[in-house]
């Protein structure tokens, strides 16, 4: 799975959590903004968690404290930390993707993703 895909299912999933529990979607893509622009003021930050030789539970440590801090919404910490968990701190080169009109996805479609 290329790292584009990975990224897709992962924004899919944290769509279709953000809808189901009726979050405030706007309030989670600029808490999702501003995350991803801690890294890019820290590159140093980004080469911890982006580094081979740092073990996962580490990163994962890191990831926690780093929300903390942040006070992110339960739902996007619990997406952070499973991909620190799974050591997928990186977001596919290329534009930010944006949607235009959330909406949840049908069973049908959930089954094709699984």
């Amino acid at each position: 799975m290329t790292n584009k895909t990975a990224a897709l299912r992962y924004a899919r999933a944290l769509l279709d959590v953000a809808v189901k529990e009726r979050a405030p979607l706007d309030a989670i893509g600029d808490e999702l903004a501003a995350f991803v622009d801690l890294f890019k003021q820290n590159p140093s930050l980004e080469k911890v968690m982006l580094h081979p030789a740092v073990p996962v539970q580490r990163k994962r440590a890191v990831m926690v404290v780093l929300i903390e801090r942040a006070g992110l919404s339960p739902i996007l910490a619990k997406l952070l930390v499973l991909l620190a968990e799974r050591d997928r701190p990186r977001a596919p080169a290329g534009p930010p993707l944006r949607v235009s009109r959330a909406r949840p996805r049908s069973p049908a479609d959930r089954a094709r993703v699984r």
